[in-house]
């Protein structure tokens, strides 16, 4: 990271971005008495970029404080969760890139699913095993190398290597959740047909050894198809399989064969001055449980419709679910949906209201937890080059 801040001050041309969110929400009482809370939950980011001949740098610093009424079990006050990041991506060539980024994040992390997602991000994967955990002192550290490079002009190959390891922030926290240390090799290959369609191959192995000594191996290959219609949706289709084996590494255990696969569909309607956006997407994959090391297979799903009304007001609505299929996680299941309008107030001001629900089980044989929350959102951006 002091590299890419070196860079900073020598580049000829710098670019910082700084923008906050601060929300508050209140969440009903469950139907198994889960009292209600009150939470307000402040999100800020600090990013500064710079080019530097065939160079580009990036810094960036996001905490979030969240404060919760009462108290998340675990919580003893408002909880701040730091992450972040320095990049450096080096264009070689015209037609080859290679990138480095290095990532950490510590501090409280809430894994309630009414939590909003971090600044600049999209919501994460829907993992119906997090939700349990509530409130934990959490760390993640990770570095990721990747490489592209456009083979010719309609093959493209990329590769990436990343080395993370999460978890638990001290003892107590890994009795929950484990640090898990996870090295990842991938590669994908890609072919674009014509202008409309476009088919891929892609591979990658895991290896993840956990605090508590077990170890899981993950290894998976897929092909894909991805097609967009003259004037219609664009389509993606994704099928392929895997094996893995995972426990104590110093017993024998048995390879198991797993199986992967995706479809999803998007498009954009133009109505003079109005856009209508959508997209739906359903997923199967193998994964690796964050907390017993086991690999089981995990379905999720997400939906997005969004309706930009005036060039200041845009209504979305959203929803996500997963749920485990197999192994000791089958039946695991948390299901997502939120509402909201935003309007820009000012140049640099926005506001946004709406509400968020979320519905989880543990297994198949305990009851289902459904909670709600409204909120309302002011969201402040500022853009500087110097």
């Amino acid at each position: 990271m002091l590299s890419a801040a070196s860079a900073l001050l020598i580049a000829s041309a710098v670019t910082i971005d700084l923008s906050a969110r601060i929300e508050g929400r209140s969440a009903t009482e469950s139907a198994v008495g889960f009292p209600a809370t009150n939470a307000v939950q402040l999100d800020a980011q600090a990013a500064a970029g710079a080019r530097l001949d065939d160079f580009q740098f990036r810094l960036t610093y996001a905490p979030r404080l969240l404060y919760s009424d009462p108290l998340p079990a675990g919580a003893r006050g408002a909880e701040i969760f730091h992450t972040a990041s320095a990049g450096v991506a080096w264009r070689i060539s015209r037609t080859k890139r290679l990138s480095l980024e290095e990532t950490a994040s510590y501090g409280h992390q809430d894994f309630s699913p009414l939590v909003a997602s971090p600044l600049g991000t999209s919501a994460p994967p829907t993992d119906p095993r997090l939700p349990l955990l509530q409130s934990l002192s959490y760390l993640s550290l990770g570095t990721r190398l990747s490489y592209e490079d456009a083979l010719t002009p309609r093959l493209r190959l990329g590769t990436q290597g990343s080395y993370l390891v999460s978890g638990g922030g001290d003892a107590e926290a890994r009795e929950f959740l484990p640090l898990q240390r996870a090295a990842q090799l991938g590669c994908n290959l890609a072919w674009t047909a014509d202008s409309r369609s476009t088919f891929s191959v892609s591979g990658s192995a895991n290896r993840s050894t956990f605090s508590g000594g077990d170890e899981s191996i993950l290894i998976s290959g897929s092909l894909g198809w991805q097609f967009a219609f003259r004037r219609g949706p664009r389509v993606a289709v994704q099928a392929g399989a895997g094996v893995s084996r995972a426990g104590d590494p110093f017993d024998a255990r048995p390879w198991l064969a797993n199986v992967n696969g995706g479809i999803g569909i998007g498009d954009e309607i133009r109505l003079g001055h109005q856009r209508i956006s959508g997209s739906l997407e359903g997923t199967v994959s193998a994964t690796i449980d964050r907390l017993t090391g086991d690999v089981y297979q995990l379905a999720q799903g997400s939906a997005q419709l969004g309706f930009q009304v005036l060039r200041e007001l845009h209504i979305s609505a959203h929803g996500s679910a997963g749920r485990g299929l197999s192994g000791a996680q089958q039946g695991s299941t948390v299901a997502l949906v939120g509402l909201s309008a935003s309007i820009g107030l000012f140049k640099r001001v926005g506001l946004s209201i709406g509400g968020r629900g979320a519905w989880t089980q543990y297994t198949d044989a305990s009851p289902g937890l459904m909670t709600w929350s409204a909120s309302a959102v002011v969201t402040i951006a500022h853009h500087e080059r110097f």
